[in-house]
């Protein structure tokens, strides 16, 4: 197994197995995404699993094939929409979420394509952006240092500048 692919990386078949059977079985007992595999068969599940199984390893590189329907087709008719709530939603705003909807059902290409403007505009104007801050500070603490150069600017608990502390030698 070659690790120059996302295959390879993940581990390979037995580790989208183990991935398939742990996320399969968190699903079916899940509140919400429970109801698509009640009353299903056994063999009508396995397959379900097998595909998937397929359409991981062949999406990330893999030599199995998916000969399975593509997702838009496999999920028709299952009512399933943008979740706004639950264990698998965070964060929406219903003004966004309604227009969202909208656009879904909405026939004319300019509507639909001002929706989806108004949607990105909205949310570039919601976002809200933070520095972020490392706090690391080097030290130069340590059995192969020397002098530590603590506090020497005063008040400042850290070191001094770099090029001021003394590694021993060896």
């Amino acid at each position: 197994m070659s690790s120059d692919t996302l295959y390879g990386r993940l581990g390979g078949y037995d580790a989208i197995v183990s991935v398939v059977d742990d996320l399969l079985a968190r699903l079916k007992a899940d509140a919400q995404l429970g109801r698509f595999w009640q009353h299903r068969g056994e063999d009508g599940v396995l397959r379900e699993r097998q595909l998937l199984i397929n359409f991981l390893c062949s999406s990330a590189g893999g030599s199995l094939m998916y000969v399975g329907r593509d997702m838009k087709t496999a999920h028709k008719g299952m009512g399933i929409e943008c979740a706004e709530s639950g264990s698998y939603a965070y964060g929406g705003w219903p003004d966004i979420d309604e227009l969202y909807r909208k656009q879904l059902a909405e026939t004319d290409h300019a509507k639909r394509e001002a929706m989806l403007h108004q949607i990105q505009k909205t949310l570039h104007e919601r976002t809200r952006f933070a520095p972020i801050y490392d706090f690391f500070w080097p030290s130069g603490i340590g059995p192969r240092v020397e002098e530590a150069s603590l506090m020497k600017i005063d008040p400042f608990p850290w070191s001094a500048p770099l090029e001021d502390v003394r590694l021993k030698r060896p």
